[in-house]
């Protein structure tokens, strides 16, 4: 059993293509998880590191395996309005939810969405005062229009939380 307040979560990897999109990231995600490289979060909840063993890492990694990377597009603008969160969202989302529904039939006790899927989506701000959120968007569209971003997905990487800051644990490379 974890520390209080530890968590573990399973991310798939783009890679940021554009610096100058990470900058605004760190500018506006106001969070321990602005440490986490640009992603999509596929499970909210995971083993923690030390609940791991060599058979669980042999299930991610023939799950990575079996995973082609893959191009998709970042298309703006997407808010959470109750929470301030300002996200772009993948597409296409079919590669996506394949990944993710591997990782449910691996490890059914993690398939907590009532709804079958989470939103998919790629946090850009966070924890920003909500009178502040029409200005970011303003920042947003001055620097990037609403053009789609392109993105690749590369690896299937397993983040880790505590002592309020988030750290890779594990990295899959997807074929």
């Amino acid at each position: 059993m974890g520390k209080r307040g530890e968590l573990a979560g399973l991310c798939l990897m783009p890679g940021v293509n554009n610096d100058k999109l990470e900058i605004f990231r760190q500018k506006y995600i106001n969070d321990p998880g602005k440490l986490v490289p640009m992603h999509i979060t596929l499970l909210y909840r995971f083993y923690l590191p030390g609940e791991m063993n060599a058979e669980i890492v042999d299930k991610l990694r023939a799950i990575a395996g079996r995973a082609s990377g893959f191009e998709f597009w970042a298309k703006p603008l997407s808010t959470f309005p109750t929470s301030n969160v300002l996200y772009l969202t993948p597409s296409p989302l079919a590669p996506v939810e394949a990944l993710t529904q591997a990782l449910y039939d691996a490890f059914p006790a993690f398939h907590t969405d009532p709804c079958g899927f989470p939103t998919y989506h790629m946090t850009i701000a966070f924890g920003n005062p909500k009178e502040k959120m029409d200005d970011i968007v303003k920042e947003y569209l001055e620097i990037f229009e609403y053009t789609p971003l392109r993105f690749e997905a590369r690896s299937l990487d397993m983040f880790h939380f505590s002592e309020d800051k988030w750290t890779k644990y594990l990295s899959f490379d997807l074929a």
